[in-house]
């Protein structure tokens, strides 16, 4: 990747950070204009629920795993179409009332997001089959 980003002349705008602590990641997060996540898999991709945890507008691939994860928090663009992701990318660009939108429903999202939530959906799904179990034999 860095050898390509030097030959189309992008070295002196991209960085190859390697690995960063948390803290350092968290900066990222906080200091960019935006998270561009291209993903052909998913939706348990942790990097999109980061950033909108710590208030990063997010694109990311419009595949139904993320639509299903991330709903209204994020912007979409098809992961096989350059000019979606910079139309998508110049929304973010122009902190347009849609990117602000997205952050609003990121923070509901996380809201909802909290182990305890979590569990009780399990325990929930747990409980509507157990009648089913019983038929078991």
């Amino acid at each position: 990747m860095v050898a390509y980003a030097k030959s189309m002349g992008l070295d002196k705008h991209i960085y190859f950070l390697g690995f960063v602590s948390p803290q350092e990641l968290a900066w990222l997060y906080r200091n960019s204009s935006c998270l561009s996540f291209f993903s052909i898999g998913g939706p348990n991709n942790y990097p999109p629920i980061e950033a909108i945890s710590l208030g990063c507008p997010i694109v990311v691939s419009d595949i139904e795993g993320h639509r299903q994860q991330l709903g209204a928090a994020a912007l979409y663009a098809s992961p096989m179409d350059p000019a979606a992701w910079a139309e998508q990318l110049s929304k973010v660009i122009a902190d347009s009332q849609e990117v602000r939108a997205t952050l609003d429903e990121g923070k509901t999202l996380i809201s909802n997001l909290s182990v305890d939530i979590y569990l009780g959906k399990v325990f929930d799904t747990i409980e509507s089959i157990i009648k089913y179990r019983r038929l078991w034999s």
